[in-house]
């Protein structure tokens, strides 16, 4: 390999496309069957700046059933691991839905939420990273 080329191929891993981190909500919503996600519709309590990424405290408020139907399951992504969450919570029908818990996050990264209701519709939320 040439001294070029290895040397775009070092910058890459460093400093990643930053248009690529646009495309994970989007490849979120595709993972729920929507073309696109509203990230507003919930909130996640987490640091801006944690002090130990093995332990970042994470809150996503409560969510209490509506119109006869409940929160199934809770589930977290990042930016890195947008494929599969990093973390998964299943409720049942008598469940007020409530997840406080501590995550593990390698690298800065913007954290996403996701709660499936039992009707089949789709809540997000997102907590945008500081830089």
């Amino acid at each position: 390999m040439g001294k070029r080329l290895q040397w775009v191929f070092l910058v890459c891993l460093i400093f990643p496309v930053q248009g690529a981190w646009a495309l994970v909500p989007e490849s979120i919503g595709k993972l729920y069957g929507q073309a696109a996600l509203d990230f507003t519709q919930l909130t996640i309590k987490a640091p801006d700046i944690a002090e130990n990424g093995a332990v970042v405290p994470v809150e996503v408020s409560e969510i209490r059933p509506r119109n006869g139907a409940y929160v199934t399951e809770i589930a977290f992504y990042t930016d890195y691991l947008y494929q599969k969450p990093i973390a998964r919570f299943t409720f049942g029908p008598d469940a007020v839905a409530y997840v406080s818990t501590r995550l593990k996050l390698a690298a800065t990264s913007n954290l996403y939420v996701v709660a499936r209701w039992s009707d089949g519709q789709v809540s997000a939320g997102a907590k945008r990273r500081w830089r």
